[in-house]
């Protein structure tokens, strides 16, 4: 299925969905069967609906996340699919259509749940880069512990490519997007002080990945290795790696 027939698919399924989301979204609204999990074109489509237009930075960022998904899909230990969808989803809940608790995280898993997202999906969106501490600020972990956090190679990814991408896209290093955060949110925020709680987990997580990029001979040693390419306009999905790379479904 193309990007373009996945998208009217998702754009009429998108707005009987949101004329239901007046009310909160449960944990888990069903258990979802392996027919039900959308393909990336599909999580795409989503992510673009849900983002592009509300929200263009956040979706600018999120192709972004998407570009470096790609390159670290590579990694042995890395499963491409669920990096791949768990990438283009993982702000969603940043979408005022979406947008429930104010914890995006949160938002996004549960909103994820309801479309048929498998557990696995859902779950490494409801944890990346340490969600679990800031859920503990908002006090919300009594939620977050719906979801299993599988501290994972794979979840690890994820959290390096939210780190390395900047709020509009452009490449940055773990250091300077950490800065920048808590220059946009202040001192007293809650995202600042999630942040000063997460950073031992976020920059072992960040370490991890790294040292995986060089053992595979996709990163130098060094700092250098903590800071993705930029890349061009076009490259916002998985096909940008390669014509056989147009889904998850392609071989790691």
């Amino acid at each position: 299925m193309d990007v373009t027939t996945s998208r009217e698919r998702v754009r009429v399924e998108l707005g009987r969905l949101l004329e239901e989301h007046t009310a909160d979204l449960p944990a888990v609204d069903r258990s979802p069967t392996v027919d039900a999990v959308p393909s990336f074109a599909e999580a795409r489509a989503l992510a673009e609906l849900t983002l592009a237009e509300h929200l263009p930075d956040r979706w600018r960022h999120t192709q972004a996340v998407v570009r470096e998904a790609v390159r670290l899909s590579a990694l042995p230990e890395v499963d491409r699919e669920p990096l791949l969808v768990a990438a283009v989803l993982h702000d969603v809940g940043y979408s005022p259509v979406v947008a429930r608790t104010g914890f995006h995280p949160l938002d996004g898993a549960r909103f994820l749940r309801t479309r048929g997202y498998d557990a696995r999906c859902t779950a490494v969106v409801a944890h990346h880069s340490a969600a679990a501490v800031e859920a503990r600020v908002r006090g919300l972990d009594h939620e977050l512990r719906r979801y299993d956090d599988e501290a994972t190679p794979t979840r690890d990814a994820l959290w390096w490519c939210a780190a390395v991408c900047g709020p509009t896209g452009d490449p940055t290093t773990p250091d300077d997007r950490w800065t920048e955060i808590r220059r946009r949110y202040g001192p007293d925020h809650a995202v600042t002080r999630f942040l000063d709680g997460a950073e031992p987990q976020l920059r072992a997580a960040v370490a991890r990945t790294g040292a995986r990029l060089v053992a595979a001979g996709l990163a130098p040693a060094g700092p250098d290795a903590a800071a993705p390419d930029a890349a061009g306009p076009d490259a916002t999905a998985p096909d940008a790696a390669g014509p056989d790379a147009t889904a998850p479904d392609a071989a790691r």
